[in-house]
């Protein structure tokens, strides 16, 4: 059975910062969480933000992923994406409510 995905999905827990794009009517907060995991294509991330209604499904929203530093290399890499919000979770990790966002990545830019 497929899941219908269009690229492969890595379980990777990497921090991230993620807002309502600009461009929209209402520019919203920042919220910071994690990676659960990534393709080339989208990112769910998990947050104990309680961000309310910000994410709605086909927001737009830029998002902030820190990939750390490889061997060989001096510096972590700050990806900057800009995309979309599929969809919403909810959940409990622990006594602490976790949300999650599923997005679609359109556009992104790799900054040192």
């Amino acid at each position: 059975m497929t899941s219908g995905r269009s690229s492969e999905r890595f379980a990777l827990e990497l921090p991230i910062k993620i807002r309502r794009a600009a461009a929209t009517t209402v520019a919203g907060s920042e919220y910071t969480g994690a990676t659960a995991n990534l393709s080339a294509s989208g990112v769910l991330l998990r947050t104990e933000a309680e961000f309310e209604s910000e994410f709605e499904p086909e927001s737009e929203v830029e998002f902030e992923i820190v990939l750390p530093a490889l061997e060989g290399f001096a510096s972590s890499v700050l990806v900057k994406c800009e995309g979309r919000v599929v969809r919403r979770e909810g959940g409990m990790a622990g006594n602490a409510a976790v949300r999650g966002i599923a997005c679609v990545i359109d556009r992104y830019r790799f900054v040192r």
